[in-house]
């Protein structure tokens, strides 16, 4: 840098718009990591509200075996002889 200052009479426009283009490098390296950031967290509250989702339907299926159950219960039959009942039918 000496030299270019000692030898060159631009030499300080030289440094100036080299400051410049790394502060911009700087600013466009902070906005592409802060768009990563973003993008990341949306990832995860995507995944966050599906798995959300699939117990919220876990809980239904249950809810439904619950009443299958009972339904079960109340023919007096359990659940296995109904299967088994209808696969010989089947058969």
């Amino acid at each position: 840098f000496y030299g270019m200052s000692k030898y060159n009479s631009r030499a300080k426009d030289l440094l100036k718009k080299m400051r410049e283009n790394i502060a911009k490098v700087e600013r466009q390296l902070a906005a592409k990591e802060a768009y990563l950031a973003a993008s990341a967290e949306m990832k995860n509250n995507d995944r966050k509200q599906l798995i959300e989702e699939c117990k919220i339907l876990l809980r239904e299926v249950a809810s439904s075996s619950n009443i299958a159950a009972k339904v079960e219960e109340k023919d007096g039959k359990p659940a296995e002889s109904k299967i088994t009942e209808t696969s010989q039918k089947e058969s």
